[in-house]
């Protein structure tokens, strides 16, 4: 007769992700990423910056392993689009979810990345508070780049993703074996060019 709100909203949830729904929502957010970096590469760096927000809140509550790089995407949009206060934000969030989400050992590389493109857009004082604030999260990680199997040249990868378009760092890349690394935003296998 009563029914408790607990078992509606977890009955809703098993039906919004049933296998068939699932690949939708997966679909879409593929084809969201897509649009987003084209954004990016035209220059809407505001609509694009929406867009990784939108992304990366969704990723973020479904606990997903590539959030903290969607959230600092989104970050570096806000900043190209003139919005510093609210970059930094999404910046310092997907920086604080990376240990969160198993890679500390990311940090450092990461962390370094985004205080240099920070400051080769001027804005020195956003850097700087970055890098202060994040250097006692460092600790005791390395400030070494992730290994990278002997047979797999770093030249070798494309320089976007093939399923996203996101761009694929070849000294921050993740290797799944030795003819594929794992995309950063979409998780997708990036195969090595012969």
């Amino acid at each position: 007769m009563f029914r408790r709100r607990g078992v509606a909203r977890r009955r809703h949830l098993e039906r919004q992700l049933l296998p068939g729904r699932r690949n939708r929502v997966a679909r879409g957010a593929l084809r969201q990423l897509r649009r987003a970096n084209r954004m990016m590469g035209d220059g809407d760096f505001a609509g694009a910056a929406a867009i990784f927000d939108f992304l990366a809140d969704g990723a973020q509550s479904l606990g997903m392993w590539h959030s903290p790089q969607l959230f600092l995407e989104a970050g570096r949009a806000w900043m190209m689009a003139g919005e510093a206060t609210h970059g930094l934000d999404r910046l310092r969030h997907g920086l604080r979810l990376m240990p969160e989400m198993g890679q500390s050992y990311r940090l450092p590389l990461v962390l370094s990345r985004i205080v240099r493109e920070l400051r080769d857009r001027g804005f020195q004082s956003q850097a700087n508070e970055l890098d202060r604030e994040f250097k006692g999260l460092l600790g005791g990680v390395s400030d070494s780049p992730l290994p990278v199997p002997a047979t797999s040249p770093m030249a070798r990868l494309p320089a976007q993703c093939p399923q996203c378009g996101g761009s694929v760092l070849p000294n921050e890349v993740e290797w799944a074996d030795r003819h594929s690394a794992i995309c950063d935003y979409c998780g997708s296998l990036i195969q090595a060019e012969a």
